[in-house]
């Protein structure tokens, strides 16, 4: 038997080569939530080892949203910093994106009630059922909300491509490409869209110029679009002040720090941290760290790596 990952497609893990091999990819890698340094150091948050995916630190710091997956469902859990404590919070088994609305409201990405896929605002104080923001019909996940409440982000497969999408609240049909603005008409996905603190600038990765690289588009004022990283780069998340964009290049965690005058630039890039084998790798569509309004790194320490590949090499003659 080979999982199946609802939230994700149906992915299966399974490979089949030309020549006729069958891979199967089976296992998990457990990781636990802990802060690391500039030094290097790992500070351990909590001692639960889970298949964690994607943490997100809430705006006010106290609580941090992290997925996991089991038996192939992928739920939100709650870690709340202050009463070191890990409950779970949602139980529908197809989430695929989670992240902070405001400190006390989650958006996620999860199966929808009449469309593949809805995005849905959740109250953590468990006061009221999850709200359909959105109804998607394809394939969307990465869904983010706007601090006015009034639109909604996702990353969303169109004509083969990814792109980072908005839509107004209620209303899925009206949606338009932000990534598009690039001017290559969809040729190059984009994904991995992360929401300013303010709701005014959003980034997101694309190999618009035949290299991955972290672009920010202005969602108001002058709609003008940067490029951010140099010399490649990918999944990105924003300082809690909003002054900075951490990104992906290589095995660096590299800060941008970004000016605002007399126009919209870069200002420095600071390796502010190196990843290794002992942190679990981000995914295309979302980093698995995020920066603390301290200048630390919230990441997944990877405890057990028990994934392993089963070949068969001419499966396709047996």
């Amino acid at each position: 038997r080979v999982r199946v990952e609802t939230a994700n497609n149906g992915n299966s893990g399974i490979f089949l080569s030309h020549g006729g091999a069958l891979a199967v990819s089976e296992g998990n890698e457990t990781s636990r939530l802990a802060w690391r340094a500039r030094s290097g150091a790992f500070v351990p948050i909590s001692a639960d080892a889970k298949p964690f995916m994607e943490p997100r630190i809430s705006p006010d710091g106290t609580r941090i949203a992290v997925m996991t997956t089991d038996g192939g469902n992928s739920d939100i859990w709650m870690y709340d910093i202050r009463q070191r404590t890990l409950s779970r919070l949602t139980s529908v088994g197809s989430v695929s994106s989670a992240t902070w609305a405001d400190p006390t409201h989650l958006v996620y990405a999860a199966a929808g009630k009449t469309a593949r896929i809805g995005a849905w605002l959740l109250d953590i104080s468990g006061g009221r059922p999850p709200e359909l923001l959105v109804e998607i019909p394809g394939l969307a996940t990465g869904v983010s909300l706007s601090p006015d409440g009034r639109t909604v982000y996702f990353q969303a497969l169109v004509d083969g491509a990814w792109h980072v999408m908005q839509t107004p609240r209620g209303s899925a049909g009206a949606a338009v490409s932000v990534s598009g603005v690039l001017g290559r008409g969809g040729a190059a996905s984009a994904s991995a869209g992360r929401l300013s603190p303010d709701g005014k600038l959003l980034s997101f990765s694309t190999a618009q110029t035949g290299r991955l690289e972290v672009y920010v588009h202005a969602l108001a004022g002058d709609s003008s679009t940067i490029q951010v990283s140099a010399g490649g780069g990918r999944e990105s998340a924003w300082s809690a002040d909003g002054t900075k964009l951490y990104y992906q290049a290589g095995t660096r965690i590299v800060a941008a720090r970004l000016s605002h005058t007399p126009r919209r630039s870069v200002a420095a890039r600071d390796t502010v941290f190196s990843l290794d084998g002992a942190v679990q790798n981000s995914s295309s569509f979302g980093s698995a760290w995020d920066g603390a309004a301290d200048g630390r790194l919230l990441v997944l320490q990877t405890t057990r790596a028990a994934q392993h590949f089963i070949v068969s090499p001419n499966w396709i003659t047996e």
